[in-house]
């Protein structure tokens, strides 16, 4: 039997799939400095799926990454500039919706970045003149934090954000390594937002929308 992620890419055929994952910061973290929220999509053509999964786990050496655990080593700091070139080597774009605020809960930061997310990949071709009907995220843990995902993509479509054919899949980076384009992505952007810290975002950049 087919997982539900199969069944989605054959249903979504040949059109390009948006991988999306997030980093953020609380108000409590930083004192005096707002909190903010990124949802980060990498937009790949399915054709490209096998190929660069292949390629990631060769640069990574194994089947496990996570770019937040890797950045307190120098091996996996080495390792995290290479992805970031490899991601600009490229030609899939790297999309963010930031999200700033003093007073919002990350919750209702993250509902907002999610909606404009949907709204742009959903109506604006950025690959291959095709837009987005198939967003596969990193599932966050729990049924509840899944839930409200869902939810948001229900309310893309009812406000009519997203087409009625738009569909989310929750599913693990242990699933799809391509969900460690955006984790390394939305690392990237945190390093720049908090520390000034432009090197891994640096390689891919040309291949960068920030949403306004």
């Amino acid at each position: 039997m087919k997982s539900v992620l199969e069944q989605a890419y054959n249903q979504n055929g040949k059109k390009p799939v948006a991988f999306i994952d997030e980093t953020y910061r609380t108000a409590e973290e930083h004192s005096g400095e707002a909190a903010f929220y990124v949802l980060t999509a990498v937009i790949i053509a399915p054709e490209n799926f096998a190929a660069m999964r292949d390629e990631l786990q060769q640069i990574v050496g194994g089947s496990y990454w996570h770019t937040t655990e890797n950045l307190t080593t120098k091996e996996g700091r080495e390792t995290a500039l290479e992805l970031a070139t490899y991601l600009g080597q490229g030609e899939e774009p790297c999309v963010f919706s930031i999200k700033t605020s003093a007073e919002k809960e990350p919750e209702e930061l993250r509902v907002e970045c999610f909606l404009r997310l949907i709204q742009e990949l959903n109506n604006q071709p950025l690959l291959s003149g095709q837009e987005v009907d198939l967003f596969v995220l990193e599932a966050r843990r729990g049924k509840s934090l899944r839930g409200k995902d869902q939810r948001t993509m229900e309310k893309a479509r009812k406000e009519g954000l997203a087409r009625r054919s738009a569909r989310l899949v929750q599913v693990s980076p242990s699933q799809e390594p391509l969900l460690w384009l955006p984790d390394l992505a939305s690392s990237a952007m945190r390093q720049k937002i908090s520390h000034r810290n432009t090197e891994y975002l640096e390689p891919f950049e040309h291949n960068v929308l920030e949403l306004p």
